[in-house]
């Protein structure tokens, strides 16, 4: 099995899966799921700021 073609695929077919979810559900479901993600990348996995600081990327985004 080639590893680093495998990883490429998958990569691919998730990026179109994505595009398929967004492109129906609308961006702001896509912000609704990234948000949360990206909180947890600047402030860490603390859930005691984790929750309250999704809550307002959701709503000010």
């Amino acid at each position: 099995m080639h590893v680093e073609w495998t990883k490429f695929l998958i990569v691919i077919v998730a990026s179109l899966l994505t595009a398929a979810a967004v492109s129906i559900s609308g961006l702001v479901g896509f912000v609704g799921l990234v948000t949360p993600h990206f909180m947890r990348l600047l402030l860490g996995p603390r859930h005691r700021t984790l929750l309250p600081a999704s809550a307002l990327g959701e709503r000010f985004s």
